[in-house]
């Protein structure tokens, strides 16, 4: 027996969250804390895990962190965007480049792989995380 989409208050308010910051990238224990009081720490893992495996929210994971974002709508936009990830501080940044689009394109004529935009992140530092990494 396969288990259908509940749709519960909990549910409601972890995905209307989602919604309403659909500007950046949110970590599960800020929907924890935003949520305080009327969803527990368990059930915003379990029904962020729901909404990512139900493709209503991505989900992005680095050493250090792991960040969340409203899959229909992503800063307003409905186009998706590479993201970076920076090693040092963990933020991650969209980026819009048309060199990364002529890689794609590149990849998927020469090599026969598509890649997915929205779920592509590249690792690095930072501009900020240089200066100090160099500074040291």
């Amino acid at each position: 027996m396969t288990r259908g989409k509940y749709k519960t208050k909990q549910r409601e308010l972890i995905a209307a969250f989602l919604k309403d910051n659909s500007d950046r990238h949110i970590t599960a224990d800020a929907v924890v804390e935003a949520l305080k009081g009327r969803v527990g720490q368990t059930t915003v893992y379990r029904n962020l895990g729901a909404l990512v495996k139900e493709g209503e929210a991505l989900k992005y994971s680095h050493a250090q962190v792991n960040c969340y974002r409203y899959a229909k709508n992503c800063c307003g936009k409905d186009e998706p965007f590479y993201h970076f990830m920076c090693d040092g501080c963990g933020r991650m940044f969209h980026i819009e480049c048309s060199n990364l689009d002529e890689a794609a394109r590149h990849v998927r004529d020469g090599h026969g792989i598509h890649l997915d935009k929205k779920r592509t992140v590249l690792y690095g530092s930072c501009e900020k995380c240089a200066v100090t990494e160099e500074s040291k």
